[in-house]
């Protein structure tokens, strides 16, 4: 017989199991041989379950870890975007608070041109005033500054003016008046 492949497969449980028969000296030595020998096996079975168990813990550690080293790093992720996101809606208020100004400024500046145009309307009517006063003042004699000195003329009624013809029919004339006047204070005098 081959007593090396013996050696090597039953090698190790035999003799642990012919030592636990020598040392409780069973009634039956064979029957505690074979319930201990089955015993052998399931607790090889269990060692072997728990080795790979174990092994397969270790393995579900190692992804679990990974697992939360990437859940760290999409929450990293996550909270750049997020932040970056903010920068973003920052920037674009500003961006529209400055939209927001320059349509001020432009309607500012379309209202200042409109005043420019007005004022400069307004100045191109003065200026044509004057240079239809400078042509008409050209017309007359260098020596006349403004209007004109005219006497004032009153106007009358017709009757009116009919009336003061009569009466200056009848009035003396200023020579007539003189030699009236002469008697008159040579009267005064003498009184």
């Amino acid at each position: 017989m081959d007593s090396n492949y013996l050696r090597i497969v039953l090698g190790d449980c035999l003799t642990e199991g012919l030592a636990e028969v020598a040392q409780h000296r069973p009634v039956d030595p064979i029957e505690y041989l074979a319930y201990w020998l089955y015993k052998y096996r399931d607790n090889l079975d269990l060692d072997r379950k728990s080795q790979l168990e174990v092994k397969q813990l270790d393995i579900e550690t190692q992804a679990a870890l990974k697992e939360k080293a990437t859940q760290e790093q999409l929450q990293e992720e996550l909270l750049e975007i997020q932040q970056a996101y903010e920068k973003k809606l920052k920037l674009d208020v500003a961006n529209l608070e400055l939209e927001k100004q320059q349509l001020q400024i432009l309607a500012a500046l379309d209202t200042l041109k409109e005043k420019q145009e007005r004022v400069l309307q307004e100045l191109d009517k003065q200026t044509s005033e004057h240079a239809i006063m400078a042509s008409a003042s050209s017309l007359v004699p260098p020596e006349w500054f403004g209007e004109p000195e005219l006497e004032t003329v009153e106007e009358k009624d017709e009757l009116n003016v009919a009336v003061e013809v009569q009466n200056e029919d009848t009035l003396p004339t200023e020579e007539e008046s003189k030699h009236a006047e002469e008697p008159i204070e040579e009267a005064e005098e003498k009184s």
